[in-house]
């Protein structure tokens, strides 16, 4: 029995449905790799005051690294950014900037502003290599993030195995063992950077305050900061008494230094009237 023009069309589209579902199942049949891991899960932070780059795996630091950021005048932004390439092996163009005035371009090598790598996140900002390792852990560059060449080295492998899992590692251990052959790699995936100003952290019963690097802070914004620190700590506010945090924090507001979280707290006639107010 000869078909409709209807029954024919009906019997078209399920065969290109068929068809679709058939290739789809197809790298699953050749035994296709498992996809990359997703750029998601990565993040770099930055915190300016520390000098320390830490990198986050699914939300946990994995590893941290001393950094040089800019100097005042010269700061390092704060906000979020994303990496969106890296170069290997760079040259150091002079920015349009007085400070580079009659500098010249440098090639890839050991005195190379650059470094080994740079990770690129905002025009004219890199994260960068450096040998003036002397540096890291304060400000000291116009800007740029600076590690030592093999943290640098280290970091921009590990955004390529999250960011561009198509490259060999072997194209990476070439340019690393060859530091004149400048490549340069587009991210198919973005890498999250946050560059913070963060100057108070709890370290066990230590309350770490950075130095005020760029000087933001105020003594009374400083002391609710480590208040703040020492209840995200798990300490009662109730137990905190103001004014003797305050009294301790000036000694460490602009240089930065470490409070002892016994100090901190109240005093036992204090937590007697917190405790019987609850």
């Amino acid at each position: 029995m000869s078909q409709t023009p209807k029954h024919r069309s009906t019997l078209d589209r399920r065969l290109v449905l068929l068809a679709a579902f058939l290739l789809a199942l197809l790298p699953v049949a050749a035994g296709a790799a498992a996809p990359a891991p997703d750029a998601a899960g990565l993040e770099i932070v930055v915190n300016v005051p520390a000098g320390e780059l830490a990198v986050l795996q699914d939300g946990v630091t994995v590893r941290t690294y001393p950094v040089t950021v800019g100097v005042r005048g010269h700061a390092t932004p704060v906000g979020e950014f994303n990496l969106t390439r890296t170069v290997w092996n760079p040259w150091w163009h002079p920015p349009n900037s007085a400070w580079a005035r009659n500098k010249r371009p440098q090639p890839p090598g050991p005195n190379n502003a650059m470094g080994r790598a740079k990770l690129y996140f905002k025009p004219l900002y890199f994260i960068h290599g450096t040998a003036e390792t002397d540096k890291l852990g304060r400000p000291a560059s116009h800007g740029c993030v600076r590690m030592a060449n093999e943290d640098v080295i280290e970091l921009a492998k590990l955004v390529h195995r999250y960011a561009t899992p198509d490259v060999a590692p072997e194209t990476l251990a070439a340019l690393e063992a060859d530091p004149k052959e400048t490549k340069e790699f587009g991210l198919d995936r973005p890498v999250p950077l946050r560059i913070v100003y963060e100057l108070v952290e709890v370290r066990g019963n230590q309350v770490v305050v950075h130095p005020d690097v760029y000087r933001r802070v105020s003594r009374d914004d400083l002391t609710e900061q480590v208040v703040l620190a020492l209840a995200e700590h798990g300490e009662s506010v109730l137990q905190v008494d103001r004014a003797h945090v305050a009294e301790l924090v000036k000694d460490v507001h602009r240089d930065g230094g470490t409070l002892s979280v016994d100090r901190l707290l109240a005093g036992p006639a204090e937590s007697a009237v917190a405790a019987a107010g609850r």
